[in-house]
């Protein structure tokens, strides 16, 4: 994790984001609560549909930790081969690896990791990368990174993308399909209607393509493949979110990869059309600040009625001297629109995730004010802007309460209840921590 920062007051907190605009009246989250164990490097949380959440982390080993709806904590338990994970209603989907990588599977448990489930067998052999996404009725996708043959049975030096798909919603009968040519998959997404949506970059040279396309899990179609950017990079992000009604916003970030660096890094975006295998113009947000590495998104959200948010972090040069530093940025869309110009959020800071729920999105922020852009001495808050259909966001609402150790990057999961927050503070006392804050 990053290192922490010390907590950033309200009043200043204001003046540094929004000039003239008063801080939160009152935090609507819980007090922090400890639901994990300690020296816990998380890595993903989901939630269910009754509020039920289950983060995954690093340590010794990989732990799962389940929260329950009522923020009780629950028995933590060790999850070796589990890699990734995902929720819809209130199951989780396992993806696992065996410990020698030659193994990877799916299997289905709940989210108090009280059972993983048998996991089924999806590929044995030597895979580079695995991703998983799962729609809301349970259509599970995986996506490999395995050796491929050309079409006169000839080994390739390049692995080829194999995607692996429930046809079901029992889970029971699986497909599979290999996606042309060298491609690496930037994030993908399925949404409502049994759709996913792909970000792929044709291959990792530069001036290699960033493509979309779709694939109808229920029809094994993929959909026409379109070029969104030709980034001249070989370092890229990406992240894709969707709606119910079957729209989706794809953006990703495209920097130097090699040991110069000398690229800012680019961020763009371009939106799916609603319920087709169409997609937009490729919108550009953010051309770049300093050539120093960014960390911190993009990542997409969207909410109920498709209005769409884009976070980042970029990376800009201080007045005056050759040091550089990162700031939290946004764009906003709302339903079918364009995204707008983005918006710095704090003065110093990293963007850590995005969701939404119904009609609210949240941006998790960690910052901190620099003396030299006006703040007395060096401050920070790790907390969440609100944007509540389609409006503005609201001024920062704190989140790991007033202990300087707790500013640390934040994890959210989304549901129908509200949103939680995972983190794991600095300091002596490392043990994985949770707030929770209801909607409406």
């Amino acid at each position: 994790m990053r290192p922490a920062v010390p907590f950033f007051p309200a009043a200043i907190l204001a003046a540094a984001f929004a000039p003239g605009i008063p801080a939160a009246s009152a935090a609507p989250w819980t007090p922090p609560s400890t639901v994990g164990p300690a020296a816990m490097e998380l890595y993903r949380a989901v939630s269910g549909v009754s509020g039920a959440a289950l983060a995954a982390g690093y340590g010794s080993q990989t732990t799962l930790a389940p929260v329950a709806a009522d923020g009780s904590p629950g028995p933590t338990r060790e999850g070796r081969t589990v890699v990734d994970l995902a929720a819809y209603a209130d199951r989780a989907v396992f993806l696992r690896r065996s410990s020698n990588l030659r193994r990877v599977g799916v299997s289905f448990g709940d989210l108090g990791a009280r059972r993983l489930g048998r996991e089924r067998v999806l590929h044995r052999g030597t895979a580079a990368d695995a991703a998983l996404a799962v729609g809301p009725g349970g259509q599970t996708l995986v996506a490999l990174s395995v050796d491929g043959d050309d079409e006169d049975g000839d080994e390739l030096d390049n692995a080829r993308v194999r995607l692996t798909w429930s046809v079901d919603r029992g889970h029971r009968r699986w497909r599979s399909q290999a996606l042309p040519g060298r491609t690496d998959v930037l994030d993908m997404a399925v949404d409502a209607h049994g759709t996913a949506i792909l970000l792929l970059q044709r291959g990792r040279i530069d001036g290699a393509p960033v493509t979309a396309r779709t694939l109808d899990l229920r029809r094994g179609r993929l959909g026409k493949e379109r070029t969104l950017d030709r980034p001249r990079v070989d370092w890229l992000w990406g992240s894709i979110a969707t709606d119910g009604a079957g729209r989706a916003v794809l953006t990703w970030g495209a920097q130097d990869g090699g040991e110069e660096a000398d690229r800012r890094m680019v961020v763009k975006a371009a939106f799916r059309r609603r319920g087709t295998d169409r997609f937009g113009a490729t919108q550009t947000l953010d051309r770049g600040g300093a050539v120093d590495r960014t960390s911190g998104g993009p990542y997409a959200a969207m909410d109920a009625a498709g209005n769409a948010t884009v976070a980042w972090s970029q990376t800009v040069a201080a007045r005056g001297t050759n040091e550089t530093y990162s700031v939290p940025r946004a764009a906003t869309a709302v339903t079918d629109g364009r995204l707008g110009c983005f918006r710095t959020l704090l003065t110093d800071g990293a963007v850590s995730d995005a969701v939404a729920a119904g009609g609210t999105t949240l941006v998790a922020a960690t910052g901190s004010a620099q003396p030299s852009e006006g703040a007395a001495g060096a401050a920070g808050v790790s907390g969440v802007f609100v944007r509540e259909r389609g409006s503005g966001f609201a001024p920062l609402e704190p989140v790991t309460g007033d202990d300087p150790r707790d500013a640390e990057p934040l994890d959210l999961t989304a549901g129908p209840g509200g949103f939680r927050a995972f983190w794991v503070p600095g300091g002596d006392d490392d043990r994985l921590r949770s707030a929770f804050r209801p909607t409406g």
